[in-house]
Order: C-alpha cells, then structure tokens, then sequence
C-alpha cells in the first residue's frame, strides 16, 4: 500500500469515527432529552448532582414541591415527576453541551477532509480550528454558567436556596485545551502564509 493510498484509508477512517460521534452525541445528548421534555418518552434526565453549600446527617435534608434534595458525596436534586419547565430546566445543560459537541465535531470532518485531500494549510481550516477552539473554551465557561442559572431556576425561593450552591465554577481544562487549540490554529495560518508565499515564487 503507497503512503498516498494509506493517508486516504487513515483519513477515511477518522471521518467514520468522527461520523459515529457525531451520529451519538445527536441521539444521547440531544434528541433522546428533547423527546423526554415534550412527553414522548419517559424524561431522561430527572435529577441533578448540586454543590452543597451547607450541612447535612446523610438521610434527605429537605423535600419541598416537587423535588427532594439528598445529601451524599455531593447533593442530589431529584424529581419525581418533573414539570414541563422542570424537564427543560433540567434537560438544558446537557443540550448545550451536546450542541457545542455536535459543532466540534462537524468542524473536525471539514478539517479531515481537507487532509484526505492532501491540502491541510487552506485558510479555511485555520478558521475551522479557531473556531473549535472558541467552542472548547465556550464549553468550559458557557455550560457552567448554564447549570448555575438552571439550578437556580429549579429550586426557585425554597429552603434549597441556602443548602445548594449555585454559584458558577468554571471547568478549566476545556478552557486550556481551548487556548492550545486556537495556538494550532496558529500554526494553520503561517503554514496558508508559508504556502501562498511558496506558491508566489514558482
């Protein structure tokens, strides 16, 4: 097999990979809660994981409405039978999450199809991987901020408001892969430079 015919294999199966992420992420993290917040089946998300800003002896440490919080290595928020707003409010995280996931990975397929081509260092692609970078950043600052207002919403003026904490913690290692990516992106731009000038001379 010559190198030009393995690259093209390679190239193929990450885009079938990719392709299978993609097809996941829809089904998982979007069109199976979607389907649960409008009723068609059972919700898929029904609880929620909290920060507990104060104390607790281990048994429920509040029920009140329509949910009861939990206390263990973390607070558990739980829903028996969540409200529309409840459903969306509790759906919400994961649908952003899934929303950035399913735009990385659409912008990783144009990327390896330009590799398959042999043409990586196109201007195209270094705006694809700034913006994948933008989008790993937005996934470490955005859905934090989205599960803060979320929760907020959901336990509204109860006795929860002073046991959970709803303040917004941001996850650092996206944003760090998100500024080594734009870095890469970088490195696209002087490789669409370096070829165009390469170019210019012949």
């Amino acid at each position: 097999m010559s190198v030009a015919q393995w690259q093209r294999v390679d190239s193929k199966t990450l885009e079938i990979l990719l392709a299978a992420i993609g097809v996941v992420v829809l089904v998982v993290g979007m069109a199976m809660p979607l389907l649960g917040i409008v009723g068609i089946i059972d919700p898929v998300i029904t609880s929620r994981a909290v920060p507990l800003g104060g104390g607790g002896d281990g048994a429920d440490i509040l029920r009140q409405g329509s949910f009861a919080l939990t206390e263990g290595s973390t607070g558990e928020l739980s829903f028996a039978d969540p409200s529309f707003k409840e459903r969306v409010m509790l759906a919400l995280p994961r649908l952003v999450s899934a929303g950035l996931a399913l735009a990385v990975v659409y912008l990783l397929l144009r990327v390896v199809r330009t590799l398959k081509a042999g043409d990586p260092f196109v201007p195209a692609n270094a705006r694809r991987v700034t913006a994948i970078s933008a989008l790993v950043i937005a996934f470490g600052t955005l859905d934090p901020i989205v599960e803060s207002l979320t929760t907020g919403s959901l336990i509204g003026n109860s006795g929860a408001q002073y046991l959970i904490d709803t303040g917004v913690t941001f996850t650092w290692p996206p944003i760090l892969i998100g500024i080594l990516v734009a870095a890469l992106s970088e490195v696209f731009r002087r490789g669409t430079r370096l070829r165009a000038d390469v170019e210019g001379l012949v």
